[in-house]
């Protein structure tokens, strides 16, 4: 079991399961990620992993004034695991891959990046 570290309030943290298997528990509540899956979570609040398999993951952490303006009723998007192997869920996989090897970009285009991704996310949310 890993735990992830907390305290930082000013972010959230998307991570994508790329490879293998884990089993994510945020303040009493367990998700299972498959390859493919999605789940943010609040880097203010406790959580740990426990991997079953070969893990391999992107972790995008995202500033929480964006996601906190998206998503007003942000227990919506914490928490929620988000399929990745839907056509659209790999579309957004694969903008969060890319994502992940941009972020030494100019800060305002990192910003619009994250916009972007949370606007991706909502009809994942809704499913």
């Amino acid at each position: 079991m890993k735990d992830l570290p907390t305290g930082n309030n000013d972010a959230y943290v998307l991570i994508h399961q790329l490879q293998g298997s884990a089993v994510l528990t945020i303040v009493g509540h367990t998700v299972q990620l498959e390859a493919g899956d999605m789940v943010v979570l609040d880097a203010a609040k406790p959580s740990d992993f426990s991997f079953l398999s070969a893990p391999h993951q992107v972790s995008i952490c995202l500033p929480r004034e964006i996601v906190e303006k998206t998503y007003p009723t942000r227990p919506g998007i914490v928490g929620r695991k988000m399929s990745g192997n839907t056509h659209f869920g790999s579309v957004v996989g694969s903008f969060v891959n890319e994502l992940s090897t941009l972020l030494n970009s100019p800060k305002n285009e990192v910003d619009a990046m994250h916009r972007a991704l949370l606007a991706l996310l909502k009809p994942l949310l809704s499913t």
